[in-house]
């Protein structure tokens, strides 16, 4: 009869593992895998029952652009001759929806999500998101366990990674740059989690969900971000045209004070040679007739054209079709707690089937050098 020590040997062959002894143990040590199973149920019932309630709300929007013109138009000669040149400016500058969710993910975007303002139960006033998950929340067991099993290699990682980093920091002339400090980079990454963008390229909508304990700051969450969003992606596109604005201003500002100028030399003139037709005085009040016409020409195209281009302002600003606003949830849309048991059975299952091939293994490893250094 083979001794204990042989039949686990048996199941490392040279070629290979022999599942059938293999299953064969398992079946024999079945009352002990029950008995790992059992403590892993009550861990996940444990955490099933207190795990805390997420809700999730969403808004669907629809983004609409308006067509770009070309500023110069019917300024024309009059504004070349002005020393102006307007032909080379365009209007409009749309952003595709595509680069929405670089956006979204950005770190000014991110930042300014931070300050959100929820409103929190059991405290009195809204709070920032930031100040909410810096001083009042507790996210309960089940972010611990998940933090110190299954994410315990990464913890270790990222502390190393963050020491490692701190330790690098130096002075230098680029001080003035923005950094980002380990509290506000844990805030970022637990807003990346709970914050999501979906662009639906065939049906032309966006998608903006958030995911937080309470329903209404959820809802209050995807608002803001909806509304961050809709600033960004406007103030990008109507930039170029804001400019091009902000420069015919300046111009007409110019022109303005040439042509009052224009017009009060030839009243002035007009004025002191009332009575006066010599063939002179007639020539010089032609010339200031002509500067005047020409000022106020050159002054009223660029004044028409600011006017233009404050509609192209208008018209390159675009607008947002709410299709679905964010809406305080009702319902909880997690945790599954059927997962959570189900996780925890898995995982029971998984490190005492390999505790026990462990076990084996290192006990055929003991038996095969005992065995070398008899021979």
């Amino acid at each position: 009869m083979k001794s204990t020590s042989d039949r686990t040997s048996a199941i490392f062959k040279e070629d290979g593992l022999d599942f059938i002894l293999l299953t064969n143990l398992y079946w024999k040590k079945r009352f002990l895998i029950l008995k790992v199973l059992s403590v892993f149920f009550i861990l996940g019932l444990f955490l099933a029952i207190f795990a805390k309630n997420t809700y999730e709300s969403s808004t669907i929007l629809v983004p609409q652009t308006g067509g770009s013109s070309k500023v110069g138009g019917s300024l024309g000669g009059l504004a070349a001759i002005a020393g102006i040149n307007l032909g080379g400016l365009s209007g409009g500058n749309d952003i595709s929806p595509i680069l929405y969710p670089k956006i979204f993910n950005g770190l000014a975007f991110r930042n300014e999500l931070l300050k959100t303002e929820l409103s929190i139960e059991d405290i009195q006033k809204p709070i920032s998101f930031k100040e909410y998950y810096l001083n009042f929340y507790d996210g309960g067991i089940l972010p611990l366990f998940k933090k110190y099993t299954l994410g315990l290699p990464g913890t270790i990682l990222n502390a190393l990674k963050n020491k490692e980093k701190s330790s690098q920091i130096s002075t230098s002339k680029y001080d003035s740059l923005p950094r980002i400090s380990s509290e506000t980079r844990r805030l970022m990454e637990i807003l990346a989690n709970q914050t999501s963008i979906d662009v639906n390229d065939k049906e032309g909508y966006i998608t903006i969900s958030s995911i937080m304990p309470e329903p209404l700051a959820a809802a209050q969450l995807t608002d803001n971000a909806k509304r961050i969003l809709q600033d960004v992606i406007i103030e990008f596109q109507i930039e170029k045209a804001k400019t091009q604005l902000i420069y015919l201003e300046k111009r007409l500002s110019e022109k303005k004070d040439e042509f009052v100028k224009a017009q009060i030399n030839l009243a002035n003139y007009k004025d002191r040679n009332l009575f006066n037709s010599t063939a002179r005085s007639i020539t010089e009040l032609s010339k200031l007739q002509s500067e005047y016409d020409l000022a106020f020409s050159v002054y009223s195209e660029i004044a028409q054209q600011v006017e233009a281009q404050r509609l192209q302002v208008k018209r390159d600003t675009p607008v947002f079709t709410v299709i679905q606003p964010p809406v305080v949830p009702d319902q909880k849309s997690g945790p599954s707690r059927i997962g959570i048991l189900l996780s925890c059975l898995l995982m029971g299952t998984i490190l005492v089937l390999l505790w026990i091939f462990l076990r084996v293994y290192f006990n055929h490893l003991k038996v095969s050098r005992i065995q070398d250094l008899k021979n």
